[in-house]
């Protein structure tokens, strides 16, 4: 599911000189265009997409997406940072570029709160009713699903996404036993993207109990970084 941004330069759709007349890209095909774009880096793809519509299209495109994977491999991991009552914006910061970036969520649903991230890909969650929902979305691209409801409130949410075959999973956790939660603690359910379902287990991941949260680093009134879980999210073999 995608909810499309257009903007002015929407109308445009190739490239234009100074003179008013379609420069050579407009020739190039589609496919060379994104494996050209696919290698940029990000803040640059940021600006290929605002070139026009065709570029924007392309840059949104599956052929596009399957590259990005390997391309961005190489590159430095982003931190992700946001404010639990400032629902529907985040702020990245890109190490390679040595830049942050404003994320607006303003496209998923209302008061969804950032509870985990993995390569690329955001799952936010909120209460509803009875109910506890989460969502997964790209936020460069704009697309997010609504994952089946969860009976119970889970005390942590991770994000674990597989670039080869680019299948993601989501484990809620029950960790202690308490009204909300309505499960016992060392409840695990996990939902796998290629089947679609949650799986509920009693066993937590030993990787799981290793994990502890960390105090801010503080410089003067402001949260310097900040991470609250460590340590990956399958036992290394």
């Amino acid at each position: 599911m995608e909810i499309s941004l257009r903007r002015a330069s929407d109308s445009s759709t190739s490239p234009l000189r100074s003179d008013g007349r379609s420069d050579f890209w407009s020739n190039v095909p589609d496919e060379l265009i994104a494996r050209i774009i696919a290698l940029l880096p990000f803040s640059d793809i940021h600006i290929a997409r605002g070139v026009c519509r065709r570029w924007r299209s392309i840059a949104l495109s599956p052929s596009f997406l399957s590259q990005c994977p390997t391309s961005f491999r190489s590159r430095k991991p982003w931190l992700l940072e946001f404010h639990n009552q400032m629902y529907n914006q985040a702020w990245a910061f890109d190490l390679d570029g040595w830049k942050w970036f404003h994320l607006g969520l303003f496209f998923l649903p209302k008061n969804a709160l950032i509870v985990a991230s993995s390569k690329g890909l955001v799952c936010l969650g909120k209460k509803s009713r009875e109910e506890y929902i989460l969502y997964v979305c790209n936020p460069i691209t704009k697309m997010w699903r609504q994952l089946p409801a969860l009976t119970f409130d889970p005390d942590i949410v991770l994000l674990d996404v597989d670039l080869g075959t680019n299948i993601y999973k989501v484990a809620a956790l029950v960790l202690r036993d308490n009204h909300c939660s309505r499960r016992p603690s060392g409840t695990v359910s996990v939902f796998d993207s290629s089947s679609n379902i949650w799986v509920e287990t009693d066993e937590v991941p030993v990787s799981i109990s290793s994990m502890r949260v960390m105090d801010a680093s503080l410089v003067g009134r402001k949260v310097e970084c900040m991470a609250t879980f460590c340590g990956p999210l399958h036992p290394h073999p």
